[in-house]
Parts: structure tokens; sequence; C-alpha cells
């Protein structure tokens, strides 16, 4: 026995149709002429559609739940509404998605920035610099020679930071002088500058990166302020020029191999405020024949 369905005729052949109530309100081809016609909706289709029991006391039967290949009893094509709706999903998440990617003026593609921690980069004089989201000037990069000194002020905002390799293989600086207004040095901002002799660290400053000194073969003279609290990993790493350096009473950190390859390093004193040493802190210093530390690092 078939299934009830909606019963109408093909108005072009006259051909008897009977299709599943579901489909009511969708195109078919006529199985006989061809003929593309729209199915009606008729009372059944709709109580079928809402769950109600049609007058017979039977609910009028329904499809697989619309499945994307051909009707074996109507020829029915795919279903108009499934595919706009499936375009309409795909546009959407074009939209949401577009932003997250974006182009570099390096032409990689990456992800885009939630929160741009600064603008583009400006020049004055022999530097470039950047201006934060925060008001203040960043150091990127140095193109002079010679004795260097760092503006405090640029573009009538405070200069705090040196950024990471800002200096780094300026063969031909000889003196850097850093203003009160630089609070941080990223790490190897003068790894090396072999032409360096000597340097002027501000109070502002509580921290020697990570390589910030490294292969400055030439540096004989430099004075940490009071206020540096942490020395990092090979931060005068090969300065095998530097005789003398005093460790600041503050210092709590030295990393490891901080100062390894300083092969004229003579004598140091690690004062009692340190501890927490690296490995390897003075390897290669051959020269260094007076070494001062705290009893509790001595294992």
């Amino acid at each position: 026995m078939s299934k009830a369905g909606i019963k109408f005729h093909c108005t072009a052949c006259g051909r008897k149709i009977e299709v599943l109530y579901d489909l009511a309100g969708t195109l078919i081809d006529c199985p006989s002429c061809q003929k593309l016609m729209n199915i009606p909706v008729s009372e059944q289709a709709k109580l079928a559609s809402s769950g109600i029991e049609s007058p017979d006391g039977e609910s009028p039967p329904l499809s697989d739940g619309g499945s994307l290949e051909r009707n074996e009893m109507t020829g029915k094509r795919k279903p108009v509404w499934l595919i706009i709706g499936c375009l309409g999903l795909l546009v959407c998440f074009a939209l949401l998605t577009k932003p997250t990617f974006f182009r570099h003026r390096s032409n990689r593609v990456g992800y885009a920035q939630i929160q741009d921690s600064a603008t583009d980069t400006s020049e004055v004089g022999d530097y470039s610099y950047r201006r934060t989201t925060s008001g203040t000037v960043t150091i990127v990069e140095y193109q002079g020679v010679g004795n260097a000194t760092i503006p405090d002020v640029i573009d009538g905002r405070p200069v705090t930071s040196i950024e990471s390799d800002a200096f780094d293989g300026c063969k031909k600086l000889t003196h850097i002088t850093i203003p009160n207004s630089v609070t941080n040095i990223g790490d190897s901002a003068f790894s090396g500058c072999t032409s360096l002799t000597s340097v002027t660290i501000p109070n502002s400053v509580t921290m020697i990166g990570d390589s910030v000194f490294s292969g400055c073969t030439s540096l004989s003279n430099i004075t940490l302020p009071n206020s540096i609290t942490n020395i990092g990993d090979s931060a005068f790493a090969d300065c095998k020029n530097l005789t003398v350096i005093t460790i600041p009473p503050r210092v709590i950190s030295i990393g490891d191999s901080a100062f390894s390859g300083c092969t004229s390093l003579t004598n140091i004193a690690i004062p009692s405020s340190v501890t927490s040493m690296g490995e390897g802190v003075f390897d290669g210093c051959k020269s260094l024949t007076d070494i001062k530390i705290p009893t509790r690092l001595i294992r």
C-alpha cells in the first residue's frame, strides 16, 4: 500500500502525480514531460507540517527528513532552500573570519593584533623610533657612529625603552649615554658593538637583560647603577677587554654565563644581596684571580 500524500495533475501533460506532504511548496519536474512545476500546499500538508492529525484520524506521512538525493517517486530536484541556506552560512563565516587575518607589509600572512602596542616607525637624526599607544617612545634602531647620546624626549614624548637588538652590530659606536627616562633595555640591545668602550646607564634602569653587551670586545669601563636588581644570561659574555666591574648591592640574580669569556677580568665581588647565580657565570675568565662570593652561595 502506497503512502498517502499530495495529489495533483501536471498542467502540461495532465499526468496524475502524488508526492509526500513535506514536499509541499517545492519545485519538481513532471516525470512524463519534465515540466518544472510548484507542488501545491494543501490543508493536509499544513496539518502534517504542524504535527496535527488530519480529519480522517491519521497523521499524514512524512518523508525521511529531506534528503538531498533525487526523490524516487517524484523525481524532485535538490531543495533550493537548503542550497541557499548553505551558501548563506558560508558567507557569514567568511565575514566573521575576515578580520582575523591580515597581510603584513612584508607580505607575510599572520593573525591580526588584538591590541596594537605601537604605531609605525619614524626617524629623527640617526635614530629610528616608534610611538607607543601609552604615549611613550621606543628606540628601535641606530645608524650613527662615534659617541651617541639617546635623547630623553622625541616628538614631545618621553623615551622609555630601547628595543631588543636596537644597536646590535653597530661596530663604529664608541660610547653610549642612556637618559634617565629609559627604564627598559631589551635583550641584545648593544650586542656586537665591537668598538664600544664605555657606557653610561641611569638609575632608572633596573635590569640588564640577556646578552645586552655580549660581544662588546672593546668595553673596558661600565658602571652599573644601584637600581640594578637582575643581570641576565650572557649579559657581558665575551667582553674581552673588561678588567673590572662592580656588582651593585641590590642585585639578587645573576644569569647563566653572565661574564663568560671575559678574559681580562681580574677581580669581582658578589654582594650579599645575590640569592641566585646561574651556571658558567665566569667560564673562560682565565685572568680572574680574586672573586668574593657570599657564603650561602658556596656549595
